[in-house]
């Protein structure tokens, strides 16, 4: 790391860095200083996009409106029974067919409990190991130490997968860390960033770009530190997968953005990057992997992926609002109907879990909730006095009076291995998604069978 940006960060200039995303495009957004929620308080810090993130447009429609959530990762130490929760409402611009959040909470307020570190998501660390190894060719700089910046460094994991293999790397992200300038990124972290170490060689954002909702200006601060022979690699959400593949745990208020391939190539296009590769990853159940360079006007060179990345049409909207709302019946009478399981359990601990308890209805029906993160246990889920225990507390009640919700659903492969006792004892995993699906030990053994492996699908 440059010294310059060392010392940008140990004199607190980096204060300069505009850590409010959503005060972007003022004149676009209405200020919703007195909003209302259902308990009767105000909320002073949301505000209601009334134009697209993208182009500008007023004309949308409403695909799916979520029940007012808490924010989802406000795991605290203490029960928070009483805190604000937000309307959640994803909509499609019918002009250029953005997935996006009419909602968009103050940053300061989103983030202030944010405890999410990339090297606690399971089998992240190794993702990124590859993800540099894949990259690495499409690279064409001559330096012998390429610089790699990280928009979104988070904890760092991505950081040390560059460095192991000898690149400088830096990131920039509002919690900070190692090597990390501390803020949002913007077109002034950008500034500051090249000011102390020159242009990057790489520039790379994970998951990061959904989260902005001035996409222009964190577009321009790519296009500023991107050195012109360098390369932009930014992995995003699939909107076309959040509505094929069922994917509501991850709509939460981080996330103001589902981009389809289409959406990405405007999106780079309007400023000066063109898109030289794009693959489809499996990533948190769906990610395209852009890889885009400077120059042209965003054509690029596509894969047949473009043929595949089609915006859902209405009819396949309204089947995934109907397939949630039947998904949520089938829960709750499957609960009814098995009055014997008097300990219900919920399995996860995570942003999105928190937006799955809300819109399955579950909020008064679990108790406690199971996670395999060690930093998760002991705190209190978002918006009521229930506490997370680490998953051995399953064998702490009888295995015949309880389930297990697993609304951690896309680890069930993992966690049905871990917990074969358990089933084995009698008990039962009731997994929502993709389709109610109810585990006991003769259905367990049956896919053993079926694939030889337990934790193949």
């Amino acid at each position: 790391m440059g010294s310059a940006l060392l010392a940008l960060i140990a004199n607190g200039v980096v204060s300069a860095v505009n850590i409010a995303n959503v005060r972007g495009n003022q004149g676009k957004i209405r200020s919703m200083a007195r909003i209302q929620t259902t308990r009767s308080k105000f909320i002073p810090m949301l505000t209601i996009r009334e134009t697209c993130r993208l182009c500008d447009s007023r004309d949308s429609r409403v695909v799916l409106e979520l029940p007012p959530t808490p924010i989802g990762d406000r795991y605290t130490e203490t029960p928070e029974p009483d805190v604000e929760r937000f309307p959640l409402t994803l909509i499609r611009c019918t002009a250029c067919g953005l997935l996006q959040l009419r909602e968009v909470i103050d940053p300061e307020t989103l983030y202030g409990h944010y405890r999410y570190r990339t090297g606690e998501s399971l089998g992240l660390s190794a993702y990124f190991d590859r993800y540099v190894a894949e990259i690495a060719p499409v690279m064409v700089t001559n330096r012998m130490r390429p610089h790699v910046v990280d928009i979104g460094s988070n904890d760092g994991t991505l950081l040390r997968a560059f460095q192991r293999r000898g690149y400088i790397a830096t990131g920039v992200d509002p919690i900070g860390g190692p090597d990390t300038l501390q803020g949002a990124w913007s077109l002034t972290a950008s500034k500051l960033m090249r000011g102390a170490n020159g242009q990057a060689d790489i520039i790379t954002a994970n998951n990061v770009l959904a989260n902005a909702d001035d996409v222009h200006g964190f577009m321009e601060g790519v296009r500023n530190l991107l050195a012109p022979d360098g390369i932009f690699v930014c992995e995003t959400g699939s909107g076309p997968d959040l509505i094929s593949s069922r994917l509501y745990d991850c709509i939460y208020h981080e996330h103001l953005s589902y981009f389809g391939l289409n959406q990405l190539r405007v999106l780079f296009g309007r400023h000066g990057l063109k898109i030289i590769k794009a693959v489809h990853t499996e990533s948190k159940g769906g990610c395209l992997r852009i890889i885009a360079s400077h120059g042209g006007d965003g054509e690029g060179v596509l894969s047949d992926l473009a043929l595949e990345q089609r915006d859902a049409s209405r009819l396949e909207e309204a089947g995934f609002r109907r397939h949630l709302e039947n998904t949520k019946l089938e829960v709750k009478r499957w609960l009814v109907q098995h009055p014997e399981r008097v300990w219900h359990f919920g399995y996860g601990a995570s942003v999105g879990v928190t937006t799955l308890r809300y819109a399955l209805g579950l909020g008064g029906k679990i108790n406690p909730f199971l996670d395999d993160n060690q930093s998760r246990r002991g705190l209190f889920v978002p918006g009521a006095p229930v506490q997370v225990f680490m998953s051995d507390e399953l064998y702490e009640r009888p295995a015949h009076a309880s389930v297990v919700i697993l609304l951690a659903w896309r680890y069930a492969d993992v966690i049905l291995a871990k917990h074969q006792a358990f089933l084995e004892a009698g008990g039962v995993i009731l997994q929502p998604l993709p389709t109610l699906t109810v585990h006991t030990a003769e259905s367990y053994a049956r896919r053993i069978l079926a694939t030889g492996n337990p934790r193949t699908a």
